[in-house]
This record gives C-alpha cells, structure tokens and sequence, in this order.
C-alpha cells in the first residue's frame, strides 16, 4: 500500500513540473506574440499605404542625393544644417535608397523601418543584459513591450 502511495505522490510531482513547464511555455508564447504585434503593424500598415511619392522634408534630400549621384559630395554635406537637425544616418540611407533602388519612397520607408527594428533588437539586448531582468517577475517584460509600443508607432514626428 505505501508503494501505491508513493508511485501517486511520485506521478503527481511529475504533472505538476509539466504543467509548470506548459505554463512558462504558454506565457512565453503569448509574450512573443505581444512583442511582435507592435512590429507587425508598423510593417503591415507601411506595406499597404506606403507610396512612392516624395512627402514634406524628403524634397530636402534630393540636393543632396544629386551631390552624390555627381560625385560632389563631401564630408561636410552629410553634417549640413537641415531644419536645425544634423541627419547623418537618414542621408546614409538614402544614398544606399538611391544606389540600389533609385530612390523610391516606399523602400525608403522599409530600410527605416529596419533601422528601427535593428535599434529594438539592441535596446532588448542591452535590457536583458542588465542584472536587475535577470531576477525574473513581469517588471523586464513590461519595459521591452512598452519600448516595442514607443518604437513601432504610427506617429513618427
């Protein structure tokens, strides 16, 4: 009889670890799945509106982009003065907008939207490096999804 209680005792110790182990994976899932909607929707809602027409300060950038497509361009050009912003990284990737694609608005809008992607991965890297997430409760998780909601956003000033 105490055999039979032990084996009990026994298989219910090993369902509760896998309903433990189910649960976690669960959770995970639908963390993953949080984290990817924000991204998801940024590239959806480019990929269905996205046009290839110049709009508001990309008419700035074809100075510029005539500079490098006549092999004017200098140093200074990338850190000139545009709206009292220095914009070096958008100038970098237009030039690559233009050498590859001759610059359509529309890819242009994807490659930043890589940018940012890339600039997520990072900040996600840097957040679960630190030992405070390592302690583990909902607290990490909370901070990566709201960094995912701020950078995926439709209002991009």
């Amino acid at each position: 009889m105490a055999k039979i209680i032990k084996k009990i005792k026994n298989k219910t110790k090993d369902t509760c670890i896998q309903d433990k182990i189910s649960r976690s994976r669960v959770k995970w899932f639908f963390a993953i799945i949080l984290i990817l909607l924000p991204i998801a929707y940024c590239f959806i809602f480019i990929y269905q509106y996205g046009i290839n027409i110049p709009y508001n300060d990309e008419f700035l950038f074809f100075p510029f982009l005539e500079k490098v497509k006549n092999h004017n361009v200098t140093f200074l050009d990338f850190f000139e003065d545009i709206n009292s912003h220095r914009i070096v990284i958008p100038k970098i990737i237009a030039i690559i907008n233009m050498v590859l694609f001759d610059y359509n608005s529309k890819i242009n809008m994807l490659l930043f939207f890589a940018f940012l992607c890339f600039t997520y991965a990072l900040i996600c890297a840097y957040l679960c490096n630190l030992k405070c997430f390592s302690r583990g409760g909902g607290g990490g998780f909370a901070i990566i999804l709201f960094c995912a909601f701020m950078i995926f956003t439709k209002k991009q000033y």
